[in-house]
């Protein structure tokens, strides 16, 4: 009879202790989602669709923005957030960039200033794990920019005249190739919260 008190005394401080854990890590969750929400109500709306320049440093009232000049020196602040696809027909997209590690898919990725593409000279990331490079490479588009498309013909269009994305809105997007307008349309991913800085 003791021996079986002593075991469900036991049991019971693992279970306690158990539920401590997750109660921890569910505040510590929430918390976090409260900071990025918190952040994003603090930093408004962008009203304004004018480009920011390289040098220009961001309004505080619309957020971050990609700044390329930062980005190319390694400092990936401006992409800080949770970045998603809007499109409805293409799967759920997500990516979360705190710092310089991106997490795609519950893999984080170091990410690495790649160079700026020939075409548009607008920077692209490798993305590595553990030091080792990958496949992935992460394309930026700040506000302002046109993304690339290809014609059903093969011909290019650099101009944005039919560039399906907001381009008042920074947006990112996995891999380099110039994709048809509809890819593009459900490839690209748009800033949804900005996390603490």
């Amino acid at each position: 009879m003791k021996r079986t008190l002593i075991l469900l005394d036991g049991f019971l401080v693992l279970l306690v202790t158990l539920l401590a854990v997750a109660l921890f890590f569910s505040v510590r969750q929430q918390r976090t989602e409260n900071s990025l929400l918190d952040n994003q109500t603090e930093m408004g709306t962008n009203a304004e669709n004018s480009p920011v320049s390289e040098n220009e440093e961001a309004d505080e009232q619309d957020g971050l923005n990609i700044l390329v000049d930062e980005v190319k020196d390694g400092n990936f602040t401006t992409l800080t957030g949770i970045w998603r696809n809007k499109s409805v027909s293409s799967t759920a997209q997500e990516i979360l960039i705190s710092g310089s590690i991106a997490t795609i898919e519950r893999q984080q990725y170091e990410l690495i200033f790649g160079g700026l593409n020939a075409e548009t000279a607008l920077p692209y990331l490798n993305l590595s794990i553990d030091n080792s490079a990958t496949e992935k490479i992460l394309a930026l588009y700040p506000k302002g920019s046109a993304i690339p498309v290809i014609h059903s013909d093969g011909s290019v269009d650099y101009s944005g005249v039919h560039d399906p994305t907001d381009q008042t809105k920074d947006r990112i997007m996995l891999g380099q190739s110039i994709l048809p307008v509809t890819d593009t349309k459900n490839q690209v991913l748009y800033r949804e919260m900005e996390e603490t800085v």
